[in-house]
């Protein structure tokens, strides 16, 4: 008799590690790579914002700007901003006039003639305001807004 509650209890301890589970180290060291992973890329943004990379718009525009430059901007925010910036470029006033209303856009250009970024802008803006350039200003024309009648 002893020797069958012998076998049974060694046959129970058998039984008992296949019951355990077991780690798997696979799952473990993909989650620590993930974890890692994460970290890097906070501190990197952590880096670009303190570096203003990414809060700030980023513009490069050169002292003098004529028509037929090539120009790179990037540009994600208000028009008239941009406008105060095309204006300081070209030794022109920057004009605004009507009712003044929210006008952004988006700009990604490179070595993009000036007159062409204008047209792109202008196509953005639509009918909610109007460019008006001339020899001494740059005019930002809020159009007043359409009703359904």
């Amino acid at each position: 008799m002893s020797k069958k509650i012998l076998l049974c209890v060694g046959f129970a301890a058998l039984l008992q590690g296949c019951a355990t589970t077991q780690k798997n180290t696979d799952q473990v060291n993909i989650d620590q790579e993930i974890l890692n992973a994460t970290h890097k890329i906070m501190r990197a943004q952590a880096t670009l914002y303190n570096a203003s990379a990414l809060n700030n718009a980023r513009m490069t525009l050169p002292y003098w700007i004529d028509g037929d430059q090539p120009v790179t901007v990037t540009w994600y925010g208000d028009a008239q901003e941009l406008f105060t910036s095309f204006a300081k470029a070209r030794n022109k006033q920057f004009v605004e006039t009507g009712v003044k209303q929210p006008l952004p856009v988006a700009l990604d250009v490179r070595d993009t003639k000036y007159s062409t970024i204008i047209t792109l802008l202008q196509s953005q803006l639509g009918y909610r305001a109007t460019i008006i350039e001339d020899e001494t200003t740059i005019k930002l024309q809020y159009n007043p807004p359409k009703t359904n009648s």
